[in-house]
């Protein structure tokens, strides 16, 4: 009686450990489905093949001030049906001939430099789009002040004016609208134009006029620079 009872026991053992490790399978199995079905829906985020590297040159005349940048546009976004996009650009400006209201001085025409930045949206998905931005532009040394001169005052009096010559920095916010052609799925050539309201909001002279200007681009996207990029949904 006692050795069967041993034997019961030794059965129940051997069912509870084969439960035990069938239910520890299962466990695992089921924990390796949800870290796949987890994995697959990570990966199935909707993205969008672009070339979405730009250089260009763009000259743009605003009254009678031109300038010539060069600039590095990078796509940021990609939605339905707009794209996001900013650039930084660097070039000469030619300054016109000023006159010093306050002295009756006329400081002569130079060239400097402008460091504009722009934020741009796009719409469209073919190769034609209406774009549209804001941006802000440096201008270094658009006004500035003669190390010495002399000139006849209204009265008739000859006076001579010494002083260190300075350079000051300008800064102008400018917007736009305009077309734009772009092959985000070829890459390849580049063209721009529009218009640009622009504000300036800083100067030697402390002036806030507001102008409108023109600009016009011509540069190449690079289709060597394919990258895959989140696409927005929305309703």
């Amino acid at each position: 009686m006692k050795t069967l009872c041993n034997y019961l026991v030794l059965v129940l053992l051997i069912v509870a450990f084969q439960s035990t490790s069938i239910l520890a399978q299962e466990s695992i199995k089921n924990n390796a489905n949800l870290l796949i079905s987890s994995q697959e829906t990570i990966t199935e985020v909707p993205t969008i093949s672009v070339f979405k590297q730009t250089v260009f040159a763009e000259v743009n005349k605003t009254n009678d001030i031109s300038s010539y940048t060069l600039h590095y546009d990078l796509v940021l976004l990609k939605g339905k049906n707009f794209t996001f996009s900013g650039n930084v650009g660097f070039g000469l400006l030619d300054s016109p001939e000023i006159s010093d209201n306050s002295e009756g001085v006329q400081m002569p025409k130079n060239t400097d430099y402008i460091v504009p930045v722009e934020a741009n949206v796009w719409f469209g998905n073919n190769k034609h789009h209406l774009e549209v931005g804001l941006g802000a532009s440096l201008l270094f040394g658009l006004e500035e002040t003669l190390e010495s001169f002399e000139y006849i005052s209204p009265t008739g009096i000859k006076v001579a004016k010494h002083q260190a010559a300075k350079e000051y920095t300008t800064l102008w916010l400018t917007s736009k609208i305009g077309y734009r052609f772009q092959q985000l799925d070829k890459g390849g050539l580049f063209l721009r134009a529009s218009v640009s309201p622009t504000f300036e909001t800083y100067s030697l002279q402390n002036t806030r006029n507001f102008s409108v200007g023109a600009n016009i681009g011509v540069g190449f996207t690079f289709n060597h620079k394919q990258t895959n990029i989140p696409v927005v949904p929305y309703n």
